[in-house]
């Protein structure tokens, strides 16, 4: 990319990165490559980690671009109020503003089937593979939290949203 356009700009739209880990779960089960709890899942398929750490991948592409011609997004942002964000967006590709009444509320799209059909035992994690997972997220966490100049606190990573209710009192 950059030899073919050194001046291209560059869009990274990152989402709650347990949110990003759950969302591909929930595409391989629909798509029949995984059947299986998602703490097994996890712990034999680094993919899932590796797409979540954002530090990581960014700095991948900061060895070739600065990082004045990547604009980072947050989904949340873009989900609570889309007008200001969109705007920064076109502010960083320099093109012309929409009027912000063309930015109606974010409809959902693309929901998975299998999150409808009662699975939702399969969406906690135990203790144990939360903590393993936290364990090589949180310096990533906070590495872009350095880069990016701001708090990701808005990203809800607590074991009480993303662990079983058992798993807080020692069960697997």
């Amino acid at each position: 990319m950059a030899e073919r356009a050194p001046g291209v700009k560059l869009l990274y739209v990152l989402r709650n990165p347990l949110d990003r880990i759950l969302s591909h779960y929930w595409h391989c089960i629909d798509l029949g490559i995984y059947d299986e709890h998602i703490d097994s899942v996890l712990a034999r398929d680094g993919t899932f980690l590796e797409r979540s750490s954002y530090h990581y991948q960014l700095s991948r592409y900061l060895e070739y671009f600065p990082l004045s011609r990547i604009h980072v997004l947050l989904l949340e942002d873009l989900k609570r109020d889309p007008a200001p964000v969109l705007g920064e967006v076109c502010d960083f590709l320099e093109v012309e503003t929409a009027p912000s009444t063309s930015w109606g509320p974010m409809e959902r799209y693309n929901r998975s089937v299998s999150r409808t059909t009662g699975a939702e035992a399969r969406m906690k994690l135990s203790l144990g593979a939360y903590e393993s997972l936290m364990e090589r997220l949180q310096s990533d966490v906070a590495r872009l939290e350095q880069l990016l100049g701001r708090s990701l606190d808005l990203w809800d990573l607590s074991p009480e949203r993303w662990c079983r209710a058992t798993s807080a009192v020692g069960s697997p």
